[in-house]
């Protein structure tokens, strides 16, 4: 007895020559133009930070080893208490013996910015200082501090080794650039230079590049 041969539906034959087409233009695009570029994909945005902010014991080695001063002499409050423990709680430390404080401030205090900002323009005027009294040892600004009224030269060597120092990487040319030019927005000042000198180091040093990891 013979069967009747199998016969496929319309559905089954239209699904075999579809394949049938694309995978016959998987051997190559015989034109001569080149293939088209493939879809751009937009990457989605991380939902976790990429950035630390550092410890208050790691800043205050970081920026001491940078300005090359002993924690002691960067800060101190009242002239006798250490900046870094008294502003510990700001800084994103912890407390758990006085303060029962034993995390981290899940969001920094709006204060925070401003202990930031006095313990850093206070280290970066006692390098100035130090360095404008005695320029043949000078750590960071010799160029400036052996002249009443520096030049670009200088300032843009002075530029460049703050950045080695804090950041440990050259000054890109804007960078450089930025704060040259930042001397000519000074006003009036006894001693331009030095002033000059503290905000520079300033500026480099409240950057997210030096207060994160």
């Amino acid at each position: 007895m013979f069967r009747e041969p199998h016969r496929s539906s319309p559905v089954a034959l239209g699904a075999i020559l579809l394949t049938g087409l694309a995978l016959s233009g998987c051997g190559g695009d015989d034109s001569d133009g080149p293939p088209d570029p493939p879809d751009s994909v937009t990457q989605p945005a991380s939902v976790k930070a990429r950035v630390k902010r550092k410890s208050p014991a790691l800043l205050a080695s970081d920026l001491g080893q940078a300005l090359d001063l002993p924690r002691a002499e960067i800060c101190a409050e009242l002239g006798s208490h250490d900046c870094f423990d008294t502003h510990e709680i700001l800084l994103g430390g912890v407390e758990p013996y006085k303060l029962r404080i034993d995390e981290p401030l899940a969001v920094p205090s709006v204060a925070s910015p401003m202990a930031v900002d006095r313990i850093v323009l206070t280290a970066c005027g006692e390098r100035a200082t130090r360095d404008f009294d005695a320029p043949a040892e000078a750590v960071l600004f010799a160029e400036v501090a052996a002249a009443g009224a520096p030049d670009a030269a200088a300032r843009a060597a002075v530029t460049g080794r703050l950045y080695e120092r804090l950041l440990a990487r050259p000054a890109s040319a804007q960078e450089i650039d930025d704060l040259v030019g930042f001397y000519d927005e000074l006003g009036a000042s006894a001693q331009p230079g030095r002033d000059w000198a503290q905000l520079a180091c300033y500026a480099v040093a409240t950057t997210t590049e030096f207060l994160f990891y």
